[in-house]
């Protein structure tokens, strides 16, 4: 699944494919298994964090963190966040910034195999763990105030799927933000090409070599997403974050964002 500050481009031309299982052929088969981006993803995150703890500076793309987090209405004193995608925890690591150290919060990242064991061995600390699936993730949290998605379910092979398995979850709150979907009605399927270094967060540490890497990236029809989310949830409100953020042939689509509500029974 796709995580992390990558940098999408509308002048970035993309080839379609007629299914996920075709693009991945495309690629060299590994997507987001690849170890080249799991050691970069991880190493990536080790700056972050020691750099997040030595200057408390933050970055603008933060922004859509916060708001998310200062819409949510916590019922307990502890905030408990599943992020799916959420790469070595970045996310986490910001949260904590944005919250101040005396917050107790707990957040289980959902994430690939490969990505679970290297970030288990070398990130994982108090109130951060990564778990391969998102049930095993809910079980372990036990009551989830937030369910969070950021860049990433556009990066599994069904959206719609997996959306619907979060939304099951029913936490109070669902916030997707950085996700493409199709204006049409249609599913797209595509192969998109970027660099190591457009994975996680900041430049490319020393020792590694920006190499070219791809992955299958799949649209979703927009208004069968925000039916899925409907279906239990009230958007309380939908941002277009970025315009033609990706290109594939001629067709362009944008990011979207949505913080929802669970409706009330």
């Amino acid at each position: 699944m796709r995580k992390l500050f990558l940098k999408t481009s509308g002048r970035t031309p993309q080839l379609s494919f007629p299914s996920y299982e075709a693009a991945l052929s495309a690629s060299d088969g590994t997507g987001y298994q690849s170890s080249n981006v799991v050691d970069v993803v991880v190493q990536k995150n080790k700056i972050y964090r020691d750099h997040l703890q030595r200057t408390r500076t933050l970055g603008i793309d933060t922004l859509r963190l916060a708001v998310g987090l200062a819409a949510v209405e916590r019922k307990g004193p502890t905030l408990s966040v599943i992020d799916f995608g959420g790469g070595g925890g970045t996310q986490f690591f910001a949260a904590r910034s944005l919250l101040g150290s005396a917050e107790n919060i707990t957040w289980n990242v959902v994430e690939t195999p490969a990505m679970v064991k290297a970030a288990n061995a070398n990130l994982a600390c108090r109130g951060l763990r990564f778990f391969e699936s998102i049930e095993e993730a809910q079980e372990d949290m036990g009551i989830v105030d937030l369910v969070f998605a950021s860049g990433s379910l556009q990066y599994t092979p069904d959206p719609l799927a997996m959306l619907r398995r979060l939304v099951s979850i029913e936490a109070p709150h669902l916030y997707i933000t950085r996700t493409s979907f199709n204006d049409q009605q249609e599913t797209m399927f595509a192969l998109q090409h970027s660099r190591l270094s457009h994975n996680g967060p900041g430049p490319l540490p020393e020792g590694f070599n920006d190499e070219g890497v791809s992955y299958p990236v799949t649209f979703s029809p927009k208004n069968d997403a925000e039916d899925v989310i409907s279906a239990k949830y009230e958007i309380r409100f939908a941002v277009k974050e970025e315009v033609g953020a990706y290109r594939v042939a001629s067709r362009l689509f944008d990011m979207h964002g949505y913080f929802c509500d669970l409706k009330r029974r």
